[in-house]
């Protein structure tokens, strides 16, 4: 635990951020280098950090297709500790503030709670679907090369009043990883990101890379700015945020209208972001909506059908290919978990039996009923 006054991290709290930081990394390049001399590599960071002379590395850009084109920056396996330390320490004092509808890369809430809410927002407009009710999709343009960061300077500045762990937070913030950065992507596939979606040609003091933790955190507490004023300047009551997804139900279609505008000219006054004007739209409730990759319907769940395409591709990908087990597994699972949430017991039984008859059974879940879906 932290002393949320102390100006300078521990060396166990370094240690508590390196922890934090395997979970998901542990396999990386970058992480099997760092840990050969795990101890000796975590002390030289240690007072490198306490001497201020800490300076993020090179960071590995590469380019991801599904489900849309995008640029992924991947840091070093080192300044992802570092961007753990940081999260770790001042990051609580800003999710106290935030509202309790913002879902994304907050602890206890993400994907499903938020999916969960909207129906639960549906239901409320509607009187549980025996009334008309509408529901408002907003979304950010082109929002994280967009976000300022002079912007997010002065925000997080607000909130960190600590000299050293300010300095490191505008180390990590301000620092631009084009210059240095190690392209793992072929030239022809990284043209594909439009400029406009691209770091390599966002403006001075502009543009946060996608892919790390301290951006996600970032991400939050720009739209704070947008979630306080919905909440109390506007009073949306039946609003939720996921990074920059913003859905608002409503049992007027008219009031709803008014929204956007409103919402757009506070990001454009004092944010310098701006919506998209081709992805806001006013739909009814019953005729279903898209929620972060699920479409929901009275009383029904679903997945977008690009989801269960881009799954099926996957597994079929890997059979294909003869892949290992336990890599089918890892990939199996996670389609089945995603499926887990939604009324797709159709497509599990799909799936299980496709990797059946591709000899992965071991890969489908034991809880499955594995005869059954092999017929």
């Amino acid at each position: 635990m932290l002393d949320p006054q102390s100006d300078k991290p521990t060396v166990s709290a370094l240690f508590q951020a390196y922890y934090d930081c395997r979970v998901t990394k542990r396999n990386s390049a970058s992480a099997l280098l760092f840990e050969e001399r795990l101890e000796r590599n975590l002390m030289d960071l240690y007072y490198e950090l306490l001497a201020g002379e800490y300076t993020p590395g090179q960071s590995t850009v590469f380019v991801v297709e599904h489900p849309k084109v995008r640029e992924v920056w991947a840091a070093d396996f080192r300044d992802r500790i570092v961007h753990h330390l940081l999260y770790n320490q001042i990051a609580d004092r800003f999710h106290r503030r935030f509202i309790f509808d913002s879902y994304a890369c907050i602890p206890n809430k993400g994907t499903h709670r938020a999916v969960a809410r909207m129906e639960h927002f549906a239901r409320s407009v509607t009187q549980n679907h025996t009334q008309p009710g509408f529901v408002l999709k907003m979304d950010v343009a082109n929002f994280f090369v967009s976000i300022n960061r002079l912007i997010l300077d002065r925000l997080m500045a607000a909130r960190v009043d600590e000299p050293w762990w300010l300095d490191l937070a505008r180390t990590i913030l301000h620092h631009d990883p084009v210059p240095s950065a190690i392209i793992a992507s072929r030239p022809d596939t990284l043209r594909k990101v439009p400029r406009h979606k691209s770091l390599f040609h966002a403006p001075p003091n502009t543009g946060l890379a996608i892919g790390s933790l301290n951006s996600q955190f970032a991400a939050n507490i720009i739209m704070d700015v947008v979630d306080q004023h919905a909440k109390h300047a506007l009073k949306l009551t039946h609003y939720v945020r996921y990074v920059d997804d913003i859905t608002v139900f409503g049992a007027d279609a008219k009031a709803l209208a008014l929204i956007p505008a409103q919402v757009d000219a506070l990001m454009q006054s004092q944010l310098k972001i701006r919506l998209h004007p081709n992805k806001t739209s006013i739909n009814r409730i019953a005729h279903g909506f898209d929620a972060l990759g699920y479409v929901i319907r009275p009383y029904a769940r679903y997945l977008r059908r690009s989801t269960v395409r881009n799954g099926f591709k996957k597994i079929r990908g890997l059979c294909r290919a003869k892949a290992p087990l336990p890599q089918v597994r890892q990939a199996a699972h996670s389609y089945f978990g995603i499926f887990d949430h939604a009324d797709a017991f159709k497509q599990q039984g799909q799936l299980a039996a496709h990797l059946h008859r591709a000899g992965y059974g071991a890969a489908v879940p034991s809880k499955l009923n594995q005869a059954r879906f092999a017929q």
